[in-house]
């Protein structure tokens, strides 16, 4: 075993030397030090998502109860769903793209929209989806004793809702080389979901889920604001991007909310 990873190892290194034509040399202080502050930014930007994903949920466990978190758990699970499904592996493809680009303002507008658009498809429907079909879903997987999880995904569906384009910033910034940016961004969504979080503890689990959904509008908002300046995308583009899956998505759901109250589900 340990022979057969040496020899794959061996054989990989010359074969990337080739074809990437680079070689190791003696280092840059200046260009190490910039690295180190892309990675520095990126580390704190990265806990600072940590602490959005699961401060929640601390909160809940440590000063309400451990029904409330349960119930709340599930719906946050059923939340992540159009994330985990859409943005993971989108991502893996559209950074060394749009890093590739980024000099070609055109097409890396081209691309970038396009992947926007395709996020936008294929996520908020998926989400207007589950929000009118979470309380069969939850009891089907769950059971009736979990129906609380449904409400609360529905209170939590705005927030699902943006969340599955809020990825896009990060492609942007992190491949036009604006860590600093993205920084600033986490560091707001961090604060802002903290406040909001505190704020909504009396009120257990559904106050989490309303502050879950109205943090996630605020930042969004904010994002719109400064996040695209000096990009080769302005905010104005990406919302047109996004405005018709929208409309289309929150007109679907109305509509089958409509339907499943006047059938009784």
């Amino acid at each position: 075993l340990v022979a057969s990873l040496l020899a794959g190892q061996a054989t990989a290194l010359p074969m990337v030397w080739y074809y990437f034509r680079w070689m190791p040399g003696r280092p840059s202080i200046s260009e190490a030090a910039r690295h180190i502050r892309f990675g520095g930014a990126a580390t704190v930007g990265g806990l600072c998502a940590y602490i959005v994903r699961n401060l929640d949920n601390f909160l809940l466990g440590k000063y309400a109860s451990q029904t409330a978190l349960g119930v709340y758990s599930k719906a946050y699970s059923l939340l992540l769903l159009p994330m985990q499904m859409l943005s993971g592996p989108l991502s893996l493809v559209m950074l060394p793209v749009l890093s590739r680009l980024q000099d070609d303002e055109l097409r890396f507008k081209h691309y970038y929209l396009q992947a926007i658009r395709l996020l936008a498809f294929a996520g908020m429907p998926l989400v207007g989806c589950l929000v009118v079909v979470a309380p069969e879903i939850v009891q089907i997987i769950l059971g009736p004793r979990w129906h609380e999880s449904a409400t609360l995904f529905r209170l939590m569906s705005l927030g699902a809702w943006l969340g599955t384009f809020n990825i896009a910033i990060g492609w942007l910034l992190i491949s036009t080389g604006k860590i600093t940016r993205l920084l600033q961004i986490s560091l707001l969504s961090a604060g802002l979901f903290a406040m909001g979080f505190t704020a909504a503890l009396p009120w257990g689990a559904r106050g989490m889920a309303v502050a879950f959904s109205v943090c996630y509008l605020v930042l969004n908002l904010a994002i719109l604001t400064f996040g695209f300046r000096g990009t080769p995308v302005r905010a104005r583009e990406f919302v047109q991007t996004i405005t018709f899956p929208a409309l289309a998505s929150v007109s679907c759901s109305l509509a089958g909310l409509w339907i499943a109250n006047q059938s009784g589900g």
